[in-house]
């Protein structure tokens, strides 16, 4: 429970529980269900659906930002 993804999960299920009226919580990621890479361990996308947490990549992201422009240099 000590990893930075578990933390982020567990941020997102501690925003979800304490916040329902929050309509968008998203965990931005850029692994996908199916880049496991051979490892025990199961990705974000796979563990955030079993508990009902939405991601998204961090383009998909950019591009819900309304009124905020973004450059990259």
């Amino acid at each position: 429970m000590n990893s930075a993804d578990m933390k982020m999960i567990l941020a997102c299920l501690n925003l979800k529980k304490n916040n329902p009226l929050l309509e968008e919580i998203y965990l931005v990621t850029e692994e996908t269900e199916a880049s496991n890479d051979n490892k025990v361990f199961k990705k974000i996308p796979v563990i955030c659906s079993q508990l009902d947490i939405s991601t998204i990549n961090i383009q998909q992201f950019i591009d819900k930002l309304e009124g905020v422009n973004v450059e990259i240099k």
